[in-house]
């Protein structure tokens, strides 16, 4: 309790001290269990912008169809575009059941297509803070273990007018302990000594 560690620290180990007399003293690597809880400090930055590019139907919109034979398929127009310069599809496809027999082979796809204007859209403070927090919240979430519990977080930022510098430091209590296999000690404490003697 009260401990300070950093990355890479031995906390536990199953080490015994072996002593025979007139030799220098040993250890003997044991299995050990511990379950390590840590206070933790997580921290994640980013950039954001104060626009974002949104896409407006203008309430233009065409229809194309294609059929399909067997798997293969047939358009029936030269170009999808409807002769918009930017446009949005979407598709719907309906397959020819035959009574008795169900599904004979014959499907057709129709294809609406809406002509869109890009426009900016300007975000507010608000916006931008709740869009970065759940951001930067998703990726601390990805670097976390089972089982970690969010204490509390503290969102702070810088703006120049055109964008956003975010961080989120992000306090958690969890388990920290990682387990290595006694083999890997063994290589571990061999290399200590030849360092140390």
């Amino acid at each position: 309790t009260g401990m300070m560690a950093a990355e890479g620290d031995t906390l536990v180990a199953g080490r015994v001290a072996v002593f025979a007399e007139g030799e220098p003293e040993k250890y003997m690597l044991v299995h050990s269990d511990a379950r390590i809880i840590a206070d933790t400090i997580r921290t994640e930055r980013g950039q954001y912008g104060i626009s974002e590019t949104i896409r407006v139907k203008t309430g233009r919109m065409k229809r194309r169809i294609s059929i399909e034979l067997f798997g293969k398929r047939y358009d029936l127009y030269r170009d999808i575009s409807g002769g918009f310069d930017e446009y949005d599809t979407a598709e719907e496809i309906h397959d020819l059941d035959l009574p008795v027999v169900g599904y004979s082979g014959v499907s057709v796809a129709v294809h609406r297509i809406y002509e869109v204007r890009t426009a900016q859209r300007e975000l507010s403070e608000t916006e931008i803070l709740s869009r970065a927090r759940e951001e930067l919240e998703e990726r601390i979430c990805r670097r976390l273990g089972t089982g970690a519990i969010k204490q509390r977080e503290n969102l702070t930022y810088n703006t120049d007018g055109s964008k956003y510098d975010v961080e989120l430091r992000m306090y958690l209590r969890e388990n920290i302990g990682m387990e290595i296999p006694i083999e890997e000690m063994t290589t571990v404490d061999k290399k200590d000594d030849r360092d140390t003697g």
